[in-house]
């Protein structure tokens, strides 16, 4: 791969997560839904811009060189007399490496490349291990739960279905081994779980299931596992931890602002809330850091004064701006940063 696609990949990639890091420090907490939607547009920037170095790069390649006619009597390095040694490494690297002596960028992989190649691999893995174990072990409450079959549970999730204006459907189940409500998600099925202790008739059981719906509707299950696959890749990189980070808790803030304006009064909300962060206490440390990991955070913003949702017009004024400045993140990515002679 040439050193251009390498350089220009890692430059815009990390301008596509620093714009988004920079509005959020600007807009100090407020609102959640627009740094969400910026932090998302960061991520699918961050895998656009190597791609469309490569792309950059490819067609750069297959374009016809057209050699000045003064040069063709220049005389051709003979690459051929350099000496090599092949080098057999463990069938872990799954492949072998050869050394070039004579240090050409013309030779295969360097055998220093290959390791550092095995040890991204090897560390990428162990990443992606760690952070599927919290979503591992709600896909098996998920597998144990039992369809809803309560008439008034029902009733308040089709309403909240038809007030947030959801399109298709959402299947809903309960377990007893769900210490909070969740939603999960796949391409095909969309899927709220409640302990089995849920009560409709509860100030906040509304304002609960709009914000697992919220969630579904918005896509955070699958901006979740996007934000999860760019950490296993790139680990190495500070800011796409920081991207996770900042996703899962704006993604929260977000969907608590959409129930608060179907809750009935606020206490009743952070109530339930509370009661089940008291469940969560000695359960399944994966499945309740989950989701619950942060719900003490969310309480204190529930109950904060000031609590207020983004203007439709601040939304579209991010969007516009930060469209801007992904059009510079690629372009940045797609720029010749490869030095004469050894692209």
């Amino acid at each position: 791969m040439s050193q251009a696609v390498v350089v220009g990949s890692l430059v815009g990639g990390t301008l596509a997560l620093l714009v988004p890091w920079v509005v959020s420090m600007v807009l100090r907490g407020r609102h959640p839904a627009v740094r969400h939607t910026l932090w998302r547009l960061g991520l699918i920037v961050f895998w656009l811009v190597p791609i469309a170095a490569l792309t950059a790069h490819l067609v750069g390649v297959t374009q016809p060189v057209v050699v000045p006619a003064h040069r063709l009597s220049e005389e051709v390095p003979n690459f051929s007399s350099l000496e090599t040694r092949a080098v057999r490494l463990p069938p872990l690297l799954l492949a072998s490496f050869t050394w070039s002596r004579g240090g050409t960028p013309y030779g295969a992989i360097p055998i220093g490349l290959g390791i550092l190649i095995a040890l991204w691999v090897t560390v990428g893995v162990m990443v992606w291990l760690v952070r599927r174990r919290g979503e591992a072990a709600l896909w098996r409450v998920l597998r144990r739960a039992e369809p809803c079959e309560d008439p008034d549970v029902l009733t308040l999730a089709e309403s909240v279905h038809a007030e947030l204006g959801m399109v298709g459907g959402v299947w809903v189940k309960m377990s007893p081994d769900a210490c909070i409500p969740f939603a999960l998600a796949n391409l095909e099925h969309r899927w709220i779980v409640l302990p089995a202790d849920f009560d409709p008739q509860a100030p906040g059981a509304a304002s609960v299931l709009a914000h697992e719906m919220t969630h579904l509707q918005r896509g955070d299950p699958l901006t979740d596992r996007l934000a999860r696959l760019t950490s296993t890749l790139a680990w190495w990189h500070p800011l796409v931890h920081l991207a996770g980070r900042h996703l899962r808790r704006t993604a929260e803030e977000a969907a608590d602002d959409e129930a608060l304006s179907l809750a009935s009064s606020p206490d009743g909300y952070a109530a339930e809330l509370l009661r089940y962060a008291e469940q969560a206490v000695g359960a399944d440390r994966h499945a309740a850091s989950y989701r619950g990991g942060i719900l003490s955070a969310r309480v204190r913003r529930i109950l904060a004064a000031g609590v207020r949702r983004a203007t439709p017009l601040s939304t579209a004024s991010m969007l516009l701006t930060f469209a801007g400045l992904a059009a510079v993140c690629i372009a940045a990515g797609v720029h010749d940063f490869s030095t004469p002679g050894y692209s």
